[in-house]
């Protein structure tokens, strides 16, 4: 049973390790909660949770054919994982933010700042968008097989599907409460942030997750194999 609790709050870690370091995700939930409240910010974790959990099931279940896959094909998927962000980043970049006219804005500075906030219904359709994002960034893909690998060889194998449902659920549980921490700190100071301030700040945002869609796509470019490429479209 102890080594049971050790085995969860280790994977519990581990989801806060791989949502925590600063990168595309995190960039866009605090744009996503500083434009549009606590839920704004969670619907963009919510997306990464479902990423890193995938990723995650495929690391402790030992799926050798993904592995295999994610080897032969990095250089590919670092070049969608690119193109990906570059279109996010454009996206935002051009995105206006839609300032309130000088009696609502006086309202709004009156009201409480969750009465301004955007529900979680309508930020729904940015969990697929940070969903890809996650699962085709190879940071995060190697970073689930390295520290859940070496999980496993800590701990040793999961042998039933129980197990493998409860590290998990574990590891989407430590990602969860990452991003519920982050959504909420930010949304508590969104209202300090000027209306004519959010169009920089998705300027910042939208040039940043371009950036990382550039070196990205640049790595992956720089590493594809053309001869390897042609064989395979040549089966096609």
């Amino acid at each position: 049973m102890f080594h049971e609790i050790v085995l969860l709050i280790a994977a519990f870690g581990i989801g806060v390790t791989l949502a925590a370091p600063g990168g595309p995700v995190n960039i866009m939930c605090v744009q996503r909660g500083l434009e549009r409240g606590f839920h704004g910010g969670i619907a963009v974790g919510l997306g990464a949770v479902l990423g890193d959990g995938m990723l995650a099931l495929v690391a402790v279940s030992g799926l050798s054919f993904v592995h295999a896959v994610h080897d032969v094909f990095a250089a590919e998927i670092q070049i969608i994982g690119g193109c990906i962000l570059l279109l996010f980043g454009l996206g935002l970049s051009r995105h206006r933010h839609n300032e309130a006219p000088a009696e609502k804005a006086r309202e709004a500075k009156r009201a409480k700042p969750s009465a301004h906030a955007a529900t979680l219904a309508s930020q729904l359709s940015v969990i697929p968008k940070s969903f890809l994002m996650t699962v085709t960034n190879p940071a995060a893909m190697l970073g689930a097989f390295a520290l859940l690998g070496g999980l496993a060889s800590v701990f040793g194998a999961f042998p039933t599907s129980i197990d493998v449902a409860k590290i998990v659920l574990a590891v989407m549980a430590g990602n969860l409460v990452w991003w519920f921490g982050l959504s909420y700190t930010v949304s508590r100071l969104r209202h300090r942030v000027p209306g004519d301030r959010m169009a920089l700040v998705n300027r910042f945002a939208g040039h940043a997750l371009m950036v990382f869609g550039g070196l990205l796509l640049a790595r992956g470019t720089w590493n594809i194999d053309p001869e390897r490429l042609h064989a395979v479209v040549a089966t096609l």
